[in-house]
């Protein structure tokens, strides 16, 4: 006698095999977790489906943290076991489990490392080679999307209006005021005194579906953007205030490659003509070019990323009494790093940074900075690591003056402190040597936490205290604290704000030609503030207004000074 099972049959088998398992002795499971199980392996579950189920869960106000994740963790991985319980090819199941978790990262980002883990610790899924990277890609692609993927193969950016953060919202002070080390020149600051980042981060969120797919998860996109902003004291001088009205045009280029694989990146170049038209300053054309990598096999993580700007602003470390030019210089920034496993608790990472700072005005000086990163990680919890780090730096001053030697010591922390906070920070000691100079020393630190306030609202902070070098050859320590707040109104308004604080103490001009370094004794204390807020009028169109107010006060008389930015921005992306 032969025993046929038709599909339904099946589910109902599979139902009583795996309440059988989850029931068992050896197995401690709730109550809801197995009616999870059940209804999971008695029915059809969509991806959609799923979404919607995990949605609900990571919405609910009654379910503590932990207990969201418990439920979400066992609803997706059943889920995934029963759509893939009948399949036996390795392609066939991996589409099955990028789609089931992009579906579920896509209604509940703030849990898409649960999905994640879930998802790739499935039987059938374990078993492939790189799957575990790549359902991680396809998860977290798609809870920063914050929708759902035709198919996860070619996940495309969606119309989502931009995030704000710290990093769009580009309130970092110019690259010479702080240590390289310390951010992505990338996105630090602009001509404005308001990233040109915030229009990048808009696009690739808001592209929609324009653009052309060149192969497979490859796109291509042009960009367009016109801005407008007002800046009532263009050359930071409080003793020749003057204002102008500037007016920018910037068409640009992007390139999307291996989207949702264990390998991607992205490629960006743009062109801005530069108009002021009351002639504070000189028409310009700046180049802004950028290019990320990224590598992630879950044994194996690989980073890198490259960028070129060109600037044509003012800066508190360049500030001279009674200047009325607004100074021009380039930026390069070059950053990799490597983490791998070394045993089932122990991890390490190094890197390798570039950073070159060119001054085009006469008189100023700038530097090239190279950094070579050590860290070794030991996970005490599968969420929280301990480490101990080593940086070496070597800076070489734009002209020929001694080259110095910074050195950190540190120990630290990543992962979360709490189910919503989470981080990571490094303290030690620092020492500075510039050719024959008596050596610097500086108790240091550098961390970067995020605070998940509510589902659409998170809040940021960052602190460092590092040493810089200034635009006279200045021997610079540098404290810093930055706190970024950002929320999701709808799907279309989104609302940031940056405060940041900052304290610089002006060393001797210890990099400079003459070899007889002058002590300044110079101290600023610098705030700034920015509000953003970005509307997605379509998939395509966006626009975004930033007002940033800035406060200097300076110990040297003649330097201090107040400055207000206001800029609207328009940006197209096809």
């Amino acid at each position: 006698m032969t025993l046929s099972l038709r599909p339904p049959a099946l589910r109902t088998l599979l139902a009583f095999t795996l309440a059988a398992i989850l029931t068992s002795p050896g197995w401690s499971r709730t109550r809801d977790d197995l009616d999870a199980a059940i209804e999971a392996s008695t029915s059809s579950i969509s991806p959609s489906k799923l979404a919607a189920e995990v949605g609900n869960i990571a919405h609910s106000s009654a379910l503590s943290r932990a207990k969201k994740e418990k439920r979400i963790s066992n609803l997706t991985r059943v889920t995934v076991i029963a759509a893939t319980a009948y399949k036996s090819a390795p392609d066939e199941i991996l589409t099955i489990a990028l789609e089931y978790a992009s579906a579920a990262s896509a209604s509940a980002p703030a849990f898409a490392e649960v999905i994640a883990n879930a998802v790739s610790f499935t039987p059938a899924v374990k078993a492939l080679n790189s799957a575990s990277g790549q359902v991680r890609t396809a998860a977290f692609a798609s809870a920063k999307s914050g929708k759902l993927p035709a198919r996860p193969a070619m996940v495309a950016h969606t119309a989502t209006p931009p995030r704000v953060t710290a990093s769009t919202l580009g309130t970092e002070p110019p690259a010479e005021v702080y240590a390289p080390r310390s951010g992505n020149l990338s996105a630090e600051s602009s001509e404005d005194g308001s990233s040109k980042a915030a229009a990048a981060s808009f696009e690739s969120n808001a592209a929609g579906r324009s653009g052309g797919a060149l192969q497979g998860s490859t796109s291509f996109h042009l960009t367009a953007e016109v801005g407008v902003r007002r800046d009532d004291n263009v050359y930071l001088n409080d003793l020749d205030k003057r204002s102008d009205t500037i007016l920018s045009v910037t068409p640009g280029v992007e390139v999307h490659y291996g989207q949702n694989s264990v390998s991607h990146g992205t490629i960006v170049l743009k062109d801005s003509f530069v108009r002021y038209t009351q002639d504070s300053a000189p028409n310009v054309n700046l180049v802004d070019a950028s290019a990320d990598f990224a590598h992630d096999s879950g044994t194996l993580k690989l980073a890198a990323d490259a960028s070129y700007q060109q600037f044509s602003q003012n800066t508190a470390a360049g500030a001279v009494i009674g200047s009325n030019q607004v100074y021009q210089y380039n930026v390069l920034a070059v950053h990799t790093s490597a983490e791998s496993e070394l045993t089932a608790k122990t991890r390490v990472k190094v890197g390798a940074e570039l950073n070159n700072l060119h001054y085009k005005t006469v008189g100023l000086i700038g530097s090239q900075d190279i950094t070579i990163p050590l860290k070794v990680y030991y996970e005490t919890t599968p969420k929280f690591d301990l480490f101990a780090g080593f940086d070496y730096r070597h800076i070489d001053p734009q002209d020929d003056g001694p080259s110095g030697r910074d050195l950190y010591y540190n120990l630290g922390f990543r992962g979360n402190l709490t189910p919503k906070l989470s981080g990571e920070f490094s303290t030690g000691y620092r020492s500075r040597q510039v050719g024959e100079n008596d050596r610097e020393n500086l108790w240091g630190f550098d961390g970067k936490f995020k605070y998940e306030m509510t589902a659409k609202s998170t809040m940021s902070l960052s602190a460092t205290r590092d040493f810089g070098t200034g635009a006279q050859g200045q021997s610079l320590k540098n404290t810093r604290y930055a706190v970024t707040v950002g929320t999701e109104l709808t799907t279309q308004w989104q609302l940031g704000a940056i405060v940041a604080y900052t304290d610089i103490s002006y060393g001797p001009e210890v990099f400079t030609a003459t070899g007889t370094p002058l002590g300044s004794g110079r101290n600023d204390k610098a705030w700034e503030a920015t509000l953003q807020a970005g509307y997605a009028f379509t998939g395509s169109l966006n626009a975004t207004a930033n007002y940033v107010y800035r406060s200097n006060d300076s110990t040297i008389q003649g330097l201090q000074y107040t400055n207000n930015i206001l800029s609207l921005m328009l940006g197209y992306r096809y």
